[in-house]
């Protein structure tokens, strides 16, 4: 099994077997905490042979920094290679809503696939200060 992408983006589809996904990030900006995002798409392209088709169980999370979990989404997903191909790719995609962040600092995003951690990435909440707060003028 190959994880040929594992992302955080505003949104995402799948469109005939094409992940399009809209706005990847790794930095979310916020004036104080406990900070509320209000979407989080969690995406991931998977590849896997043909010995591995079938059903796998799939577990993502977001972890603070002390690695107590933040969101949780659990399920499986199947794939099959077709006409006898190597290997085949499904696509994932996993939307998290009004996600809070109880502080600033470096949050990670996890995926485990067959009980197995396959990826993680890191997920930046940083200080964004006020509109107007701090501005000079000539």
């Amino acid at each position: 099994m190959y994880i040929e992408i594992f992302a955080v983006c505003e949104a995402a589809n799948d469109s005939l077997g094409r992940l399009n996904l809209l706005g990847a990030f790794d930095t979310i900006g916020a004036v104080a905490t406990p900070a509320v995002h209000p979407q989080l798409t969690v995406v991931a392209r998977i590849r896997i042979n043909q010995a591995e088709q079938g059903s796998h169980p799939l577990h993502v999370q977001i972890v603070d920094q002390d690695g107590a979990p933040i969101a949780t989404a659990e399920g499986a997903f199947e794939v099959y290679a077709i006409d006898r191909d190597p290997s085949a790719s499904t696509n994932l995609i996993i939307t998290f809503h009004n996600l809070t962040f109880d502080r600033f600092g470096i949050y990670t995003v996890n995926l485990r696939i067959d009980d197995i951690p396959r990826s993680s990435i890191p997920l930046n909440i940083k200080p964004m200060p006020m509109p107007g707060v701090g501005a000079t003028h000539d």
